[in-house]
């Protein structure tokens, strides 16, 4: 947000709430809580305002029409330089969203996947970056480990599976 030259406004982290996935909301507030911290570091915090819902889980969005709920929550506010969703139900349409709106390269939005909806949006310059997951690494392999160790007797190995970031420089980097 920092480098978008944005000097102040409402930085939005949308979510359905309703979905009650304890895994979203926690990055949400993760997300919620770096934002804050990294404005305040900045002394720029008080020239922002980030709202991430009541309960920093979420602005509750309607996952139903998501594209459209975003927009009008963008509109709403009059004043949004950036935001954050946290899953795919609201990533691809945050992408849309912002090309809705002519925000093109002009707005700080940040997801979560890297489906080709994000890896799209990213390189149109809809997207500023977005979080991935490391399905491989976090799933079947340490399940492949698992049975190497149990069948064969064959010690796993330690692996970093930290989420990888994309942005418009790393993009096909992921």
């Amino acid at each position: 947000m920092l480098d978008s030259g944005a000097t102040s406004g409402s930085i939005l982290l949308p979510s359905s709430t309703a979905m009650g996935n304890i895994e979203v909301n926690n990055r949400v507030t993760a997300a919620f809580n770096a934002i804050v911290k990294t404005l305040k570091d900045a002394g720029k915090l008080e020239a922002f305002k980030v709202d991430a819902g009541p309960e920093n889980v979420g602005i509750d969005t309607n996952p139903n029409d998501p594209v459209n709920a975003l927009v009008s929550l963008f509109e709403s506010r009059g004043d949004v330089v950036g935001a954050f969703t946290a899953n795919n139900v609201f990533t691809p349409p945050l992408v849309k969203a912002v090309e809705q709106k002519g925000w093109t390269n002009k707005f700080c939005a940040f997801g979560f996947d890297l489906g080709p909806a994000q890896q799209e949006g990213i390189a149109a310059g809809n997207l500023t970056g977005s979080l991935g997951q490391q399905p491989f690494l976090q799933g079947f392999w340490p399940v492949m480990q698992l049975y190497l160790q149990i069948d064969r007797g064959i010690s796993v190995a330690n692996l970093a599976t930290r989420a990888q970031l994309s942005t418009s420089p790393t993009q096909g980097m992921a």
